[in-house]
Order: structure tokens, then sequence, then C-alpha cells
């Protein structure tokens, strides 16, 4: 996808989104998945598309995926300080 800082691309509803992003049964029942990729300049290239580029969405749900993904960077970060005040009791 090149619409990179949009809101729809990590959303488990958008139906552009890449099989290795989603896991199966992530979509709740009775959700729909939402086609706005598919008129958006950003991702079509075509300056004839208007934009639908979204910094934010009401209904977006971010996929599992994503979210350790996230996770993982973050803890990747994480440092152990040795020495301090605990003395193990």
């Amino acid at each position: 996808m090149t619409c990179y800082q949009c809101a729809c691309l990590y959303c488990v509803r958008n139906c552009e989104l890449e099989v290795q992003y989603i896991t199966i049964g992530e979509l709740p029942d009775g959700v729909e998945c939402c086609f706005f990729c598919d008129e958006c300049k950003r991702y079509t290239g075509d300056p004839q598309m208007k934009s639908q580029w979204r910094p934010s969405c009401p209904d977006q749900i971010i996929a599992r995926k994503r979210i350790e993904r996230e996770a993982f960077l973050q803890r990747k970060k994480l440092t152990i300080i040795k020495g301090g005040p605990y003395d193990g009791h």
C-alpha cells in the first residue's frame, strides 16, 4: 500500500489490507469492510481521483499483528539497568 500514515493502513476493516497484517477471525461479526482506498489518489497515484486519505477514523480497528509489531519495537528499545536499591526481598 502507498497510503502511509493513513488511518486505513493497518485497520482490520480495510478490504485492501495485505494478508500478512491480519489474523483470521479478527474482524468482529457483523462488521463490514471499507473500500475507501479504491477511489483514493494517494493509493492509485491517479491525480483524477479524489483524496480519501484519513488522519483518523472513528470506526478504525487496529490489526493485532500491527499492535504486536509496535510492542516488539518498543520492547527492543528497553534496557535493563543493573544495580540499584533492590535487595531481593
